[in-house]
């Protein structure tokens, strides 16, 4: 999710970020993924994730009107870089 605020430097709503979310973890057009699963991303954003972030004066979370505003993410850049390569090499266990 943060990579996905770190690629956008406008407010998103919160549905945004979490299609956005979704896109990414499924890899898949939004329409073809399942509604409930959607619904689990947006109400775990909604409920757990934002409130910490924004608890940690990591974004700028408005609950009320559903908006992230313009977020700077240059203290954890370097984290978001970790994270980053570490998904691309990372291989499922089968």
């Amino acid at each position: 999710m943060l990579t996905t605020l770190e690629d956008t430097e406008t407010t998103m709503t919160v549905r945004d970020v979490s299609n956005e979310v979704v896109a990414r973890e499924y890899t898949v057009p939004l329409p073809d993924v399942p509604s409930d699963d959607v619904k689990r991303v947006y109400l775990s954003l909604i409920h757990v994730h934002l409130p910490l972030l924004a608890e940690a004066d990591m974004i700028d979370y408005d609950s009320k009107r559903g908006v992230i505003e313009d977020t700077d993410l240059e203290d954890i850049r370097s984290l978001l870089s970790t994270i980053a390569a570490d998904e691309l090499s990372f291989e499922p266990a089968r």
